[in-house]
């Protein structure tokens, strides 16, 4: 049972991210998911969950880091799109700039 504090009867901290056992989930985002996700499988290292993309618009992988903790490294796949008017005279201009995430 955790205290309003967070804490747990026996001094623990009460963590939404650690399963019963004390195991981690790590989210980590980061650049180039695919060419890590490559480099990691042809080292050895087993994917839980090879390159996806996601409802919440990223790309991830997934693997069990060597204490058993679970790291998702993820990078988003959204776009910004800018648009900017500009009146010249009695006629407007507009200028669409598409910013790729970063990648």
């Amino acid at each position: 049972m955790a205290s309003a504090a967070g804490m747990t009867r026996d001094g623990v901290m009460d963590n939404p991210y650690l399963e019963e056992g004390r195991h981690i989930h790590l989210y980590l985002e980061t650049k180039g998911v695919v060419t890590q996700a490559f480099q990691l499988k042809a080292g050895g290292v087993p994917l839980v969950k090879d390159v996806h993309e996601t409802p919440s618009s990223t790309r991830e992988f997934v693997i069990h880091d060597d204490q058993g903790h679970t790291r998702y490294f993820g990078e988003p796949l959204w776009r910004l799109t800018l648009v900017r008017y500009q009146a010249a005279g009695s006629t407007l201009r507009m200028s669409v700039v598409d910013v790729p995430a970063a990648g």
